[in-house]
């Protein structure tokens, strides 16, 4: 059974397949969905929350059943798989993506993506041996702010190369020419 937040995220899903979304209203959506506008207020305050609890969703619930069978993973791998994932989501949803960037910007989904890869948090970088708060902080802002960065340009490219050739890309230019590796040699 779908939650609340469930059904008005499908509504703005399917009302973004067959309009903009600039001409979608929360009204809109309450009717597509089949609740008021009243149970709507008590779960967002705008259609912008509701676009932003589908990107949440997308990241937030394959990266805490990836998380959780990876404990132990090194970190490239990891990130493999985590990236997988998310990328994997916004494929599948690419139409939603398009049509919610093109009304509200490159900049929106830059924000969501980095703010959900932070609140993932330090799982996926603890293995490494950081154990610096400050220096943790800052490998999370970056992965999260490269990861958003390479789904940007995926996105102005219109998904031109799949999910897996994407993050082989990340990986590359991330793990391969780290300064860490480079100073192991």
């Amino acid at each position: 059974m779908a939650t609340t937040e469930e059904k008005f995220r499908a509504a703005l899903m399917t009302l973004m397949e067959r309009f903009p979304y600039d001409s979608i209203s929360v009204q809109g959506i309450c009717d597509e969905a089949g609740l008021s506008r009243k149970t709507f207020s008590r779960h967002f305050t705008c259609k912008e929350d509701v676009a932003a609890a589908q990107l949440k969703a997308d990241i937030a619930t394959p990266t805490a059943t990836v998380l959780s069978v990876l404990s132990g993973a090194p970190f490239p791998d990891s990130s493999r798989v985590l990236l997988r994932h998310a990328y994997g989501a916004f494929y599948d949803n690419r139409a939603f993506y398009e049509n919610a960037v093109h009304s509200l910007g490159l900049m929106w989904l830059s924000e969501h993506v980095m703010a959900a890869g932070k609140s993932i948090g330090t799982v996926p970088y603890e293995k490494d041996g950081i154990n610096d708060e400050t220096e943790m902080d800052f490998v999370v802002t970056l992965y999260s702010g490269i990861a958003a960065t390479a789904l940007c340009w995926w996105m102005r490219n219109h998904f031109s190369i799949t999910p897996d050739r994407l993050v082989e890309l990340v990986l590359k230019w991330v793990y391969d020419a780290s300064p860490s590796k480079e100073m192991s040699k």
